[in-house]
């Protein structure tokens, strides 16, 4: 087994209409990565039209948050042009065999994307062993900030404030316990 060191990752981060495991999906950004960096030529992001989220769940509290958002923000966000089923084919291609994905939050990100997938009766791009939470690890060493300026709600660069934020920690918890 590789250490977790050596092992790629794929920081994934959702923007959506709900918090629910049926969630309608409005963007998907990634970025691959391991300890020594963010590999930015290895970014996935896409928008999804609003259309073809129908079967998908909408909250009004969810909505209620997006109008409180940046207007730049929310416009980005709301201005996907392609079908849900090409989005997570074209994620599918891009997601690398044998790469950890990692989401902020153990119910959130990946739980939701694995539905959409099931919903579409498509195979997951990562093994079910091969998940990381990184929620859980940032409560973990609270003292470790992000301190990153990209702007937040853009589904990649949550996706690589977040990424490198882990590799932060990572670099600021291995050396204590190596020596």
């Amino acid at each position: 087994m590789k250490a977790l060191g050596d092992r790629t990752f794929a920081m994934v981060d959702l923007e959506t209409l709900a918090i629910s495991q049926n969630a309608a999906i409005i963007s998907i950004g990634a970025v691959q990565f391991n300890m020594d960096g963010v590999d930015e030529v290895g970014t996935f992001y896409h928008r999804i039209a609003l259309g073809s989220l129908d079967d998908f769940d909408q909250s009004d509290s969810t909505m209620q948050w997006w109008s409180r958002q940046d207007a730049a923000v929310r416009e980005e966000a709301f201005s996907g042009t392609e079908g849900l089923i090409a989005v997570l084919s074209a994620f599918s291609k891009w997601y690398l065999p044998g790469t950890i994905a990692v989401g902020n939050g153990a119910n959130f990100d990946l739980s939701i994307l694995a539905n959409a997938y099931e919903h579409f009766g498509l195979d997951l791009p990562w093994h079910y062993r091969d998940i990381f939470c990184f929620r859980s690890l940032r409560m973990m060493y609270p003292e470790i900030v992000d301190d990153s300026e990209l702007t937040k709600h853009n589904a990649l660069n949550d996706a690589i404030r977040q990424a490198e934020h882990m590799i932060k920690i990572y670099h600021s918890v291995v050396p204590l316990t190596i020596g």
